[in-house]
Parts: structure tokens; C-alpha cells; sequence
């Protein structure tokens, strides 16, 4: 009979968590683990975020956008309050989000 080994990821290091020299090492090292990479958007999706993100100005609609952050992803949602194309960043809520951090809009 044939056992497939199961990994226990990082619940192997928990017992290390326990000192406090080490906490802030392995929280590094969580947060490491998280991270991802900026996603590259084609052309064409582009284009269609360009256009969905006038069309809600416009209409002042509410939306959320995917946007990414420091290697990871946040949602906002709100209506778009001002568009600023010369500073590439847009106003929704209280929030300024830049246009090259939208990934999806909704």
C-alpha cells in the first residue's frame, strides 16, 4: 500500500513561533509567502478598463475595483468622484488609486 506524503506546509514551524526572538523572523516569513506578483494586463483589457472607468464616471455608478497593493490585493468600492488621466490616478471614496494598480473592475 502506497502512502502519499502530506506536507504540513508551515505548521511545522509553529513550535518555533514560541520565542520571541524568532516572532518576528517567521511573521516576515508569513507575510513572505503571501506575496504575489503584479499581474501584466493585455492590451485589449486595458482598453476595456479605460472604458468601463469613464462609462461609471459618467454614469456615477458605484463599482468595486481590484486593485494591487504591496504584492497583494484590496477591493474598493465606491463611485468614481474624479478622474485624474495627467496624474494617472483616479478618486474613488477617499481612496486615490492609481491606474496602473487596477486589475478589475466590477
Amino acid at each position: 500500500m502506497d502512502r502519499v506524503y502530506q506536507d504540513r506546509r508551515m505548521l511545522k514551524w509553529l513550535p518555533f513561533d514560541a520565542l520571541p526572538e524568532q516572532h518576528g523572523y517567521l511573521k516576515a516569513v508569513y507575510e513572505a509567502f503571501e506575496v504575489i506578483t503584479r499581474p501584466e494586463l493585455l492590451p485589449d483589457q486595458i482598453e476595456y478598463l479605460n472604458y468601463r472607468i469613464e462609462e461609471a464616471y459618467h454614469l456615477q455608478e458605484e463599482i468595486t475595483l481590484k486593485v494591487f497593493e504591496k504584492g497583494h490585493f484590496t477591493y474598493i468600492t465606491g463611485t468614481i468622484l474624479g478622474l485624474h488621466p495627467h496624474d494617472h490616478f483616479l478618486l474613488i471614496g477617499r481612496h486615490r488609486v492609481p491606474f496602473e494598480d487596477i486589475v478589475e473592475l466590477s
